[in-house]
């Protein structure tokens, strides 16, 4: 089965999933900053972990999407950093000199390791776990695919399922460690695969789940919950399931409303509007009686998050995308140009005094 192979164009589906990357920051951020209710129902969790869960599914996706096309490790390596990297290194310098002075914090940042060093987590970088998950996925997945090609595959669904044994059986749904979270990712790389044919044909499965997807969505929401219980050890494969069914979607008016402008300019800057926007609500904007955070700060926390994060997407994250691609063109030329030479003929040699 091929990518194109379920009633929609790659163009489409791409499109749709800028949607989603949208509605994954919105629930985040949503989540983070906003009094969501009924309080019993402990909406914020669904924000908050429902949106991670979602944009981990994508990323996976995307990220296995790219490395079946091209498996030059470096290459990869240099497109990943060029658009993770700046931005954060940014933050976090920022975070450092004007709010918390912390080396020990700063470094585990800045080397992306976070994540297993909880004593250091602090109100400004208490999101960044994420990019550490994110970076940790690209050193193990790019490694698989430069080793194994198209049998890694096999190792992605073994790692899979591994990590989700391992915190099913630590009984901890929330971690945010990459060996006991990191399925939610893998969960994005298997949906990738299995919508691209690598483990067969599979087009009857995903016709099931795309008349599926209201009742999905109503699994995704139940797994995020504390009422799902058990159930929340599997929230990236529900995540993936959801954003399977939403890939090959027949339903007019949710593609048009998933890649409409105003979808895909949050999704062009969700990037920035993640890593910012828990900053912008630190410090003086943070705190104080309810009508003055949700009436008057959060509004400037918005507008502050919203402002930063078009002038970091389109004139400073840009620039460093840029590079990253010309870096890798760079590098395809002159291996172009090297095989061009390792195949030529050797040139005919003249032996010196023979008979002209």
């Amino acid at each position: 089965m091929s990518a194109n192979s379920v009633s929609k164009s790659d163009a489409d589906r791409i499109g749709v999933m800028d949607g989603v990357r949208a509605c994954s920051i919105l629930l985040v951020m949503a989540g983070h900053l906003l009094p969501l209710g009924p309080k019993v129902l402990h909406l914020n969790q669904f924000g908050a972990l429902g949106g991670m869960a979602l944009f981990f599914t994508l990323s996976g996706f995307l990220i296995t999407r790219l490395l079946c096309s091209d498996n030059n490790f470096t290459d990869f390596l240099i497109r990943r950093l060029a658009r993770i990297v700046p931005l954060a290194y940014l933050y976090m310098l920022v975070v450092f000199v004007a709010f918390n002075h912390s080396i020990g914090a700063l470094l585990n940042e800045l080397l992306f390791t976070l994540n297993y060093n909880h004593g250091i987590i602090n109100e400004y970088n208490g999101h960044l776990w994420s990019l550490c998950v994110e970076v940790q996925f690209y050193l193990v997945i790019g490694a698989l695919y430069r080793i194994f090609g198209r049998n890694a595959k096999w190792f992605i669904l073994g790692l899979c399922l591994l990590i989700t044994t391992l915190h099913v059986v630590v009984g901890d749904a929330y971690t945010i460690m990459t060996h006991l979270r990191g399925d939610e990712i893998l969960t994005g790389s298997l949906m990738y695969l299995s919508t691209n044919g690598e483990f067969g044909d599979h087009r009857r499965f995903w016709r099931i789940m795309e008349r599926a997807t209201p009742a999905l969505a109503v699994l995704f929401l139940v797994v995020c919950l504390p009422l799902g219980g058990f159930l929340g050890n599997f929230r990236g494969y529900a995540a993936s399931l959801l954003v399977g069914s939403v890939l090959f979607t027949r339903r007019r008016w949710l593609a048009s409303a998933l890649m409409s402008r105003p979808m895909a300019y949050i999704a062009n800057i969700s990037y920035a509007l993640y890593v910012i926007h828990l900053g912008a609500a630190a410090g003086p904007l943070s705190g104080g009686p309810k009508w003055l955070l949700y009436l008057v700060k959060r509004p400037i926390t918005f507008a502050i998050t919203f402002g930063l994060a078009h002038l970091s997407t389109f004139y400073y994250e840009r620039r460093w995308m840029d590079l990253g691609r010309r870096i890798v063109q760079a590098r395809r030329a002159a291996r172009t140009v090297d095989i061009r030479i390792a195949v030529l003929p050797a040139p005919h040699r003249v032996r010196v005094g023979s008979a002209t």
